[in-house]
């Protein structure tokens, strides 16, 4: 009888840890729903480190021999309508910026920052090629174009709160960057406020710029975050961890010197030109630019973020940054790389 009793515990406690693994990571899904952010040029290429991962296929690469397929989606309504994807159940990891993963999450979507993405990224305000207006204080006041919801918004909030201004202070509308730029070209608004596209206009003559942010404090410009929905990871661990190998790897190959190059034409593949990203890049180091971490600096960025959103009404709840992140993915990829240290 005893031996039966010691029988039926031993199979008992093989079952409950059969259990808990299974619930740990429910097997493997059969494809990952990817989100990328898109432009006005329609191309289906992410920009920065998501789009080294995606033209070098490090994930379709590291997961082929899963029979996991990769689905690639890049929408052209950007950060929005990646929230909106996210809130239908079509994606299940993405990179964008910084305000709409702040309006996602604050919102109610279910996700979590697993790393850092693409901080620096600056914004040029054009206005018609032969406007009369030359600088943000002749601007005041006017009619002023931008997507809501992006790091454009939030860095453009920025850059005005410096000269004691809000929002209310222009005619804003809120405008996606194709039609933004063709509201420039018409003359129907007096300026947009541009990606690093806004080069690309200015160098066809259809714009100029009155001012961008690439003399700006670091902070000001936009950063940006890779996110997983919180189903995702619940059932898929090992895989989101996987994931986060991968984009650490071409982080690290991004920050390569010797790679400025391939990474530039990588970029550009989204639709604007070599010559343009490399004078957005300027004198801005490609290791600071591609850093995964999410350290005190970062995680001070996005919460000036959520307090700035939350005074200006762009959120309606304040919110601790830490709460939103978990760095277990990220720490065990850099771990398991001996890259600890590497962006420090």
């Amino acid at each position: 009888m005893l031996k039966k009793l010691k029988l039926l515990g031993i199979v008992f406690l093989a079952l409950i840890s059969t259990f808990v693994f299974l619930n740990a990571d429910e097997g493997k899904p059969k494809v990952i729903r990817i989100a990328g952010v898109g432009n006005q040029y329609g191309k289906p290429y992410a920009g920065g480190v998501w789009g080294v991962v995606q033209t070098k296929q490090l994930l379709e690469t590291e997961f082929a021999k899963d029979g996991i397929k990769i689905e690639w989606n890049i929408l052209k309504g950007t950060g929005p309508a990646i929230n909106e994807a996210i809130a239908n159940k079509t994606v299940d990891f993405t990179s964008y910026g910084d305000l709409p993963a702040i309006v996602g999450i604050a919102g109610g979507l279910p996700i979590k920052i697993v790393a850092g993405s693409g901080g620096g990224q600056n914004v040029y305000i054009i206005a018609p090629a032969d406007s009369t207006i030359k600088s943000l204080e002749e601007l005041k006041g006017k009619r002023v174009g931008f997507l809501k919801g992006t790091y454009l918004q939030l860095t453009f909030g920025k850059v005005i709160a410096a000269r004691g201004w809000t929002e209310k202070d222009f005619k804003v509308y809120n405008l996606g960057q194709a039609d933004g730029i063709a509201a420039v070209a018409a003359k129907s608004i007096d300026a947009y406020v541009a990606a690093s596209n806004g080069l690309d206009q200015a160098t066809l003559g259809v714009a100029k710029i009155i001012y961008d942010t690439r003399q700006d404090p670091y902070d000001w410009r936009g950063s940006a975050a890779y996110v997983v929905t919180e189903d995702f990871a619940k059932k898929y661990p090992d895989i989101t961890k996987r994931i986060l190998k991968q984009i650490v790897i071409a982080s690290h190959w991004a920050s390569q010197p010797e790679n400025r190059k391939e990474y530039l034409q990588i970029s550009a593949k989204s639709g604007s030109s070599i010559t343009n990203l490399t004078a957005d890049l300027g004198n801005d180091s490609l290791k600071d630019r591609s850093s995964p971490l999410l350290n005190a600096a970062y995680r001070k960025q996005i919460q000036e973020g959520i307090d700035f959103s939350k005074a200006n009404n762009i959120i309606r709840k304040a919110a601790n940054v830490d709460d939103w992140i978990d760095d277990s993915y990220l720490n065990a990829a850099l771990q398991e790389l001996g890259l600890e240290d590497y962006w420090q």
